[in-house]
């Protein structure tokens, strides 16, 4: 019925969106022809419907979503069906959450015989001595005197005798006798990064860093959605501009596990307003800033051949699916460019030559639209090729005949016997036939 994961966080409440197996969505319908890429460039914070409190521990609830704040691991519930209410379960010694169906579950599904009922105003908590209700967005206290907080509040609960209440979309404390202190945890909506155009992403796939690299340094505060682009997910025979990108979970740098600011990535392409970066394996879209282009340092050789049964040459220093530009073979012959070390290059997964595929001559060889086949291998896909030709040939300044006269010789003296072994059977079965005769 749910799926839950657990990610880090400092300081904001940045809910993740798990749709489907492995947190992946997909759309069919179509952005429209002559789409491009657009990623959005901020995210708007998700319409919390309702909340709990267990002393330092939050939980929100934003339609079929449940995220609860607790120490430095938020953890995200993804439901199939409308969540209405929250409350903290003394019993369970945890959140429970009634769906719209009016059933209640802890956490982990199970239901529990207890019911969520609306706060009836006005309250008084235990040991106050304040009165606390709602009136027209404000809350009035009461202790003899009155005293009015204004706002647009709502939702008043209270959780260990603390008064909580819902000023918009952010949630505050009540501290009697006029005081509203925000408490600023978010639950974001990503659902914009869910219909992102794949645009003219194939062919910026296919060229972006054919003349050199390019990589990019996260800044903290930037969002990275994951993209899925493998064949399966991303197949670039098929896929059109006005379709969507399979997209995963969206993460914000700096409060995320995993993801830093200063932290470099490889970027294998800039399409729309967005770059796709390979980081720790994956691929993620996000919004498009200056790129530093990476020399490569020379080859310990030019000439070269594969020597692998089969597998491709690369766009870029990456092995995915995505960035195969053309399938090699064993023995084809190629110009080695420039090589990219991963011990200068942290952020690619192994060594790469920059290679040129060449005919028997050398010369590099062109695609059918007339571009020269470039792209990237693995080192220990490339192997020197050793040439040989009689240019490197050193003449003899004092030839000698001897050895050849020595093998005609030999080869007369080899004809000789064979003529005297077939005179001598000739001989044998001749004089064999005239003794019958007699």
């Amino acid at each position: 019925m749910k799926k839950q994961i657990a990610i880090t966080i400092s300081c904001a409440l940045t809910a993740a969106v798990l749709l489907g197996s492995g947190g992946v969505t997909a759309f069919a319908d179509q952005a429209g022809a002559g789409a491009s890429t657009f990623y959005p460039e901020t995210f708007e914070a998700g319409i919390i419907t309702d909340y709990a409190v267990n002393g330092e521990n939050f939980a929100f609830a934003t339609d079929k979503k449940i995220a609860v704040y607790g120490g430095e691991v938020p953890v995200y519930y993804e439901f199939g069906v409308e969540i209405t209410a929250l409350d903290y379960d003394e019993d369970k010694e945890g959140f429970c959450y009634k769906t719209a169906g009016g059933i209640v579950y802890d956490m982990e599904g199970n239901t529990l015989t207890r019911e969520i009922k609306p706060t009836e105003l006005p309250v008084t908590p235990v040991g106050s001595g304040y009165s606390f209700t709602l009136q027209d967005g404000d809350i009035k206290i009461w202790d003899g005197t009155e005293y009015i907080i204004e706002g647009d509040f709502s939702n008043l609960k209270v959780f260990d005798n603390i008064v909580y209440a819902m000023n918009g979309n952010v949630l505050n404390k009540i501290t009697p006798p006029a005081t509203a202190e925000p408490i600023n945890y978010e639950v974001a909506d990503f659902s914009s990064s869910f219909k992102i155009a794949i645009g003219n992403t194939v062919e910026a796939l296919n060229t972006y860093n054919l003349d050199k690299p390019h990589f990019t340094v996260l800044d903290n505060g930037e969002y990275l959605t994951e993209v899925k682009l493998d064949a399966e997910n991303f197949d670039k025979t098929k896929v059109k501009a006005e379709d969507f990108f399979k997209v995963g979970r969206t993460f914000k740098v700096g409060e995320e596990k995993g993801f830093t600011a200063n932290m470099s990535a490889a970027v294998l392409c800039e399409t729309g307003n967005a770059h796709i970066i390979a980081l720790g394996g994956k691929h993620y879209l996000k919004l498009a800033k200056t790129a530093v282009a990476r020399e490569l340092t020379e080859p310990e050789f030019v000439s070269a051949q594969i020597n692998v049964p089969a597998d491709y040459i690369y766009s870029s220093p990456n092995l995915c699916d995505a960035a195969k530009l053309r399938q090699v073979s064993w023995g084809e012959s190629v110009k080695v460019l420039g090589k990219l070390l991963k011990s200068t290059s942290p952020e690619i997964p192994c060594d790469f030559y920059k290679i040129a595929l060449t005919d028997a001559e050398g010369n590099i060889l062109k695609s059918e639209n007339g571009a020269e086949v470039i792209g990237y291998a693995p080192c220990s896909f490339v192997f020197e090729k050793k040439e040989t030709n009689n240019d490197d040939k050193t003449e003899d300044p004092a030839p000698s005949t001897e050895n050849n006269i020595k093998t005609v010789i030999l080869v007369l003296i080899v004809v000789v016997l064979v003529l005297v072994a077939l005179g001598y059977i000739t001989f044998v079965f001749t004089s064999d036939k005239k003794r019958k005769k007699k």
